[in-house]
This record gives C-alpha cells, structure tokens and sequence, in this order.
C-alpha cells in the first residue's frame, strides 16, 4: 500500500520540480559608473504654466560613479565627491535630496526627484546608461 502511494507523488513531484523555474536574471545593481543621457526639469509656479527643458548629454559628459563607501563622484571630480544612501529598494538619497529609482536594469537607470524650489516645484528625471 504504501508504494503505491509514493509512486504517485514521486511522479508528481518530478513534474511539479520543473515548473519552478530559478530566476536567472542577475539583480541590476546601482552601484559603479553611469553617463547620464537626458536630464528634464519641470519647474511649476502657482499660477503659471510649467516650464519644461530637457537636455541631452553625450557618453562622458555627464557622469555618476557610486561607489559602494557612499561616495557619489559626479564628472570624475573624486577630490569633491558627494554623499549618497540607499534608502530602499526604490529609493535613495543623494546629498540630503532624496530620488525614486524609477527604472534600474544592468544597462539602464532612471531617477526621478520632486524638490521645491523658492515657490516652486521642481520635478526632474535622469535617464542614465552603461
């Protein structure tokens, strides 16, 4: 009685242990070196339309390094370099201003940040890349 029993759930679970499938996709990890590509700012004044720019940056001209020690060395300047902290897994802090990690992949970040602003609202977003 007993075998037949456990023929049935061996059999199950040689067909169940497949369709767990492992998550091969290494974790995206923020820190190391990253050019920024686009950075856009939208100011927005009470009672005014919201100003828009957007600027676009070729591959070293504008760059973030984050290194693990809590630096952030921004366009290679490692005598000045700026404080930084994760503070989830969505968000961090940089220089007390504090940036939702809006996409994080090995090759591609983007951080976006609400600050006001002398009566305004400033909202920006950083596309970056590897």
């Amino acid at each position: 009685m007993k075998k037949q029993l456990l023929l049935p759930l061996f059999v199950a679970l040689l067909v169940a242990l497949p369709a767990c499938k492992k998550n091969d996709e290494p974790k995206a990890d923020l820190l190391g070196f990253w050019n920024v590509m686009e950075r856009t700012r939208i100011t927005t004044t009470t009672g005014a339309s919201p100003v828009t720019s957007k600027t676009t940056y070729s591959e070293g001209q504008f760059t973030l390094d984050f290194k693990a020690n809590g630096d952030l060395v921004v366009n290679g300047n490692a005598t000045d370099p700026e404080p930084w902290k994760r503070i989830s897994e969505t968000r961090i802090e940089i220089d007390g201003l504090e940036y939702d990690i809006r996409q994080l992949t090995a090759s591609q970040l983007v951080l976006f940040s609400t600050q006001p602003v002398s009566g305004s609202v400033r909202e920006e977003t950083f596309v970056c890349e590897r």
